[in-house]
């Protein structure tokens, strides 16, 4: 016959509080990134565009190659989709 012993060690000191993980930067609301962001999270098809404090939403031929680039990048980036439930 096997006998186990098992030997139970208390620490009395608190464990450590993991170290925040660094957060990365959100795009700013509005932003082409974001409007990307935004897009892919709720499954639309994407379609670049922006929202300007004055002038409102800027769709493709407003915007620069950059803001172009930003957009898609934001809408390849995202990986959460919305669940829409079963309805």
């Amino acid at each position: 016959p096997m006998s186990f012993t098992f030997v139970l060690i208390h620490n009395s000191e608190p464990e450590p509080e993991p170290a925040p993980s660094p957060a990365l930067p959100l795009p700013s609301h509005g932003s082409p990134e974001d409007r990307g962001r935004a897009d892919a999270y709720y499954w639309r098809s994407p379609a670049p565009h922006y929202y300007d404090a004055q002038e409102g939403r800027v769709e493709r031929p407003g915007m620069t190659p950059a803001q172009i680039a930003a957009y898609l990048k934001g809408y390849r980036s995202e990986t959460d989709r919305k669940d829409w439930g079963a309805y």
